[in-house]
């Protein structure tokens, strides 16, 4: 039997992804609110790619200490 989230939950994920893109579309919306929720609606939709991105900093900064040093 395979394990992972159920065809309601995957739903339910897309529809927060949605409502989170839909209430920052609006025209006094600055950049920075509009990053912010696309940022967390891909969260929401891949929640395992934010630990790659993490992953991904830390070694840019590392290779820039080098680069420093």
């Amino acid at each position: 039997m395979p394990s992972g989230p159920t065809k309601a939950d995957l739903e339910q994920i897309i529809q927060d992804a949605a409502d989170l893109l839909n209430d920052a579309y609006r025209p006094e919306a600055t950049r920075e609110e509009l990053a912010e929720a696309v940022g967390n609606a891909l969260s929401l939709l891949d929640p395992d790619e934010d630990d790659e991105d993490d992953e991904d900093e830390e070694d840019d900064a590392e290779e820039d200490e080098v680069e420093a040093a």
